[in-house]
């Protein structure tokens, strides 16, 4: 599971209607699922490199810098604020790595067509950021890749989750080694009353001896 936080962090702790508060905007996120957490602050995005019984270190995600930053196990406020970077800020890191994130979990957690959960992400990112985001290709293979594939049975037919529609009726007219005939009871109750029939090519893919209908 993938959550998304955003918290307030501070070298100096400051009471305000009971929430700590700090003078620059703060994000921090949490991948709950690879227990990678990753905090953004001041343009910079950090990622844990160990804990102690009293506080989390973090490195700079740039491998080639030393920036560093300590902050309390609730990751509420700094312990020391953060060392020098060795490059400029990128602020659209944050951004980038939300998008990430609501792509993962939705992946993981619905049934959305890859396209809908592209767009649907897609739709609420700033302009600003749309330039640094990975190519469309990337985004979809990082869905596919939160996806599990259903096993086949032992049989090596469809699995009976495939077999059903979302109303529940059966979608597998015929079923063998050879042919395959997809269909529902109320699909064939349509198409008894009609009183012509269309039909468009072959499927471009497909087993070397099996038919499809």
């Amino acid at each position: 599971m993938t959550v998304l936080l955003s918290v307030p962090l501070s070298g100096t702790k400051t009471k305000t209607s009971g929430n700590l508060r700090s003078e620059a905007d703060v994000e921090a996120f949490v991948n709950i699922k690879k227990s990678n957490d990753m905090i953004y602050y001041a343009g910079y995005v950090y990622t844990i490199a160990r804990r102690t019984d009293i506080k989390n270190i973090f490195r700079c995600e740039n491998r080639d810098c030393k920036g560093r930053c300590h902050t309390n196990l609730a990751m509420d406020s700094f312990f020391s604020q953060p060392t020098a970077h060795s490059h400029a800020t990128n602020p659209n890191r944050f951004e980038i790595n939300k998008v990430k994130s609501e792509i993962k979990h939705r992946a993981a957690h619905t049934d959305e067509s890859s396209s809908s959960i592209l767009h649907g992400v897609l739709r609420t990112m700033p302009l600003s950021a749309v330039g640094d985001l990975p190519s469309d290709d990337t985004l979809l293979r990082t869905i596919q890749r939160q996806r599990e594939a259903v096993p086949l049975s032992p049989n090596s037919y469809l699995p009976d989750v495939l077999k059903k529609t979302d109303r529940g009726e059966d979608f597998i007219l015929y079923e063998s080694n050879h042919m395959i005939i997809f269909t529902c009871k109320s699909n064939l109750d349509v198409l008894k009353n009609c009183n012509h029939c269309f039909a468009d090519g072959t499927f471009s893919v497909r087993l070397d001896d099996a038919q499809f209908c």
